[in-house]
């Protein structure tokens, strides 16, 4: 089976996450499109992000790094991008990124729409085990 996106419809997708204040965004893969998480949705969120740190340690997630911001109508996305040891594709962020290099199909992205926020999230989750606090 082969899917197809177009670059208009993950955008309106970003948009509509946008809209509904979204705190994160990340690319669902199992159902093809972007899912966010609200602020008020504090337990959820941290149970995804827990997850991520989870992964990273069990090495299932190989690389989790800044990516460069994207911009949806003038408003900055800030991506942590996900690398899996399983070589999980993303067509979807190659398709945003919009620049063509073929090393972004391998990252899945998780959108802030605050720079510090991601950076913040980032550093806790590439954290050494025993050091610093726990997530708020």
């Amino acid at each position: 089976m082969s899917i197809a996106f177009s670059l208009d419809d993950l955008q309106n997708q970003l948009r509509f996450c946008l809209r509904e204040n979204a705190a994160i965004i990340y690319w669902s893969h199992q159902q093809q499109h972007f899912d966010y998480l609200l602020f008020s949705d504090r337990r959820n969120y941290r149970t995804e992000i827990r997850n991520l740190r989870r992964s990273y340690r069990d090495g299932r997630i190989t690389q989790l790094c800044a990516g460069e911001s994207v911009d949806i109508d003038e408003t900055l996305l800030y991506p942590i991008e996900v690398t899996y040891r399983d070589a999980i594709q993303c067509g979807a962020y190659f398709l945003l990124r919009m620049r063509g290099e073929m090393n972004d199909i391998d990252k899945t992205p998780y959108f802030f729409v605050s720079e510090s926020k991601r950076d913040e999230i980032l550093e806790w989750l590439i954290k050494v085990e025993g050091t610093g606090t726990d997530m708020d």
